[in-house]
């Protein structure tokens, strides 16, 4: 069996920045904040750097999945903003990855969290996926 703490340290950290786009913006849900960076967009960069960090060493046949994810906003970062994140495995536990994370501009923070993966079979995800799925034509 695969063991997650052969291949992973804990305190292994990625950064990544961009700058806040269109696409980033609460004005996706809501026109009158069409300006300001979405709790969405800071929650889909956690969730994509944990990826990046993780399933490209990853044996063949197995993935991560998002299990828990939690975000806070804390300040308002406006459209066309540079803004820097960081990602840190904060732990291992059996098949589950905890990562915390952090979103900061030139003034300083603007969202922190945390976030847990689990290292699965995508075989035998699939296979649970399809018979949920049969039980939901069958109702």
């Amino acid at each position: 069996m695969f063991d997650l703490r052969d291949a992973f340290a804990i305190g292994t950290t990625e950064e990544t920045s961009k700058t806040v786009e269109a696409s980033d913006t609460v004005g996706n849900f809501s026109p009158n904040l069409n300006e300001f960076l979405s709790t969405s967009a800071c929650a889909n960069t956690m969730i994509r750097m944990a990826i990046d960090m993780v399933d490209r060493f990853l044996p063949e046949g197995t993935i991560s999945v998002g299990q828990k994810v939690e975000i806070t906003h804390t300040a308002p970062s406006l459209l066309g903003v540079h803004v820097h994140y960081r990602i840190v495995l904060t732990g291992i536990d059996g098949n589950h990855l905890h990562f915390t994370f952090v979103g900061w501009d030139g003034l300083g923070e603007v969202c922190h969290g945390r976030h847990e993966r689990v290292v699965v079979s995508r075989e035998v995800l699939v296979q649970k996926a399809q018979e949920r799925a049969g039980f939901l034509t069958e109702a």
